[in-house]
């Protein structure tokens, strides 16, 4: 289950029009009844210094479990460019005091807890949003420029938040390319209109150029996918060069998907190069292996 339902008062939808808010509004502010780790949070006080990155989450909830380690990397690499991320739970500091600490250095980002989840209610309510884990990005100056949940576009709208270049129309945009994903690939399961599926899957390639994850990921679903009828190697072979181009050659998963992209296309010599660049990116032991697997087989076939 991706999301997990948020136990606030968010069942009566028509009390969106009290908490007016859209993307390009200024975000409202934190109402945190204590800082379970971290210095406390002012979006006020650190307006024109930091990016913010929001996330509402549970204990109980395990897709944001397995958000946290995401979110704790993201705050290590973007920190010395002013990113600070939050983590905000409705819950009892009871519960939470002791999750936090056995996570320790995991949950490496400030912590708070949401008082009377009037925060959550805040940023949530208006955009009819009740599943946790879920993510809000503000900028330096102090407005609201995304939303989603941690595992989507997140680091992408952080990314380009830091640059100053993500505006709510941006921010509109690529989630509308995001919601075209799930259309492509049902179409690509079915099988039964694969022009449809050119179109829809062209367009994500186009419209989701600056979002290099998005498209690595893409690629790497129509490679690696059991049960897709259609399998397009040439559209994910377009997704992964087009993400591997915007990060230089100098990130992990574009650079594997560009190397399977490569292999699955017939080009076996430069996908066992490309592979062994991805080496290079490597950071710990478990990536090596993976990464030294997939070579082993590029390197195998005749």
């Amino acid at each position: 289950m991706r999301n997990a339902l948020y136990p606030i008062g968010l069942l009566c939808f028509c009390a969106s029009s009290l908490f007016a808010l859209d993307l390009g509004d200024p975000a409202p502010e934190l109402q945190v009844a204590e800082w379970v780790k971290g210095e406390k949070v002012d979006l006020a006080a650190g307006k024109d210094k930091h990016v913010y990155v929001i996330e509402f989450w549970a204990t109980w909830c395990p897709p944001c479990r397995e958000s946290i380690p995401h979110l704790s990397a993201m705050q290590k690499k973007y920190k010395d460019q002013g990113a600070v991320f939050v983590g905000l739970s409705g819950e009892d500091a009871a519960e939470v005091k002791p999750f936090v600490a056995r996570m320790a250095e995991n949950m490496d980002y400030a912590v708070g807890i949401d008082k009377e989840n009037k925060t959550a209610e805040k940023f949530m309510l208006p955009f009819g949003v009740r599943g946790i884990p879920h993510a809000f990005v503000i900028d330096k100056s102090g407005k609201l420029v995304w939303h989603g949940h941690p595992q989507g576009s997140l680091e992408w709208a952080v990314r380009k938040a830091l640059e100053g270049k993500l505006d709510a129309e941006t921010s509109k945009s690529m989630m509308q390319t995001e919601e075209l994903i799930p259309q492509y690939f049902k179409l690509a399961q079915a099988g039964e209109d694969a022009k449809r599926a050119m179109i829809v899957g062209g367009k994500i390639v186009s419209e989701g150029a600056t979002n290099p994850d998005l498209l690595s990921e893409f690629a790497l679903t129509i490679l690696l996918e059991k049960d897709l009828n259609i399998r397009d190697t040439r559209l994910a072979l377009k997704a992964a060069k087009s993400a591997f181009e915007a990060t230089g050659g100098k990130e992990l998963v574009p650079s594997v998907a560009y190397a399977r992209a490569l292999f699955e296309s017939g080009s076996k010599a430069e996908a066992v190069v490309q592979q062994k660049e991805a080496l290079k990116l490597c950071k710990n032991a478990d990536q090596v292996a993976l990464i030294e697997k997939d070579l082993k087989e590029f390197e195998a076939k005749p």
